[in-house]
């Protein structure tokens, strides 16, 4: 679990104690215990998810967000609005993201051509 900051008056023989109040359940597991401290299987499995969905749907569609924008949109306008939308740690990130992505399409693309001339 996360640690959590609670706080609640207690008045002697006036209000109910702090024990008999019970936290909600949490409806998503934190990302601090699945990173950190998995425990149970539903952690790893929401983990493997997590996982999955960056690498087989947020990727795609931000390097076909980002292929767009690179025909019409000058690179250093491009990162400049990366940084100043995301700020400099994601927009580094994404832009290694886009540079594998983009080589992996380019030598898929070279393969493609090599088939296709025999």
């Amino acid at each position: 679990m996360c640690p959590k900051g609670n706080v609640q008056v207690v008045l002697p023989h006036q209000s109910e104690s702090y024990a008999s109040s019970v936290d909600p359940l949490e409806q998503d597991i934190p990302v601090c215990t699945l990173k950190n401290f998995p425990y149970a299987i539903s952690h790893t499995i929401q983990w493997a998810r997590d996982l999955f969905d960056g690498y087989f749907e947020m990727r795609p569609a931000q390097a076909k967000h980002f292929v767009g924008s690179l025909s019409s949109v000058n690179l250093d306008e491009l990162a400049a609005s990366l940084v100043q939308e995301q700020g400099d740690e994601t927009a580094l990130r994404i832009a290694k993201e886009l540079r594998e992505d983009s080589a992996a399409a380019i030598s898929s693309t070279k393969k493609r051509h090599e088939v296709d001339s025999k």
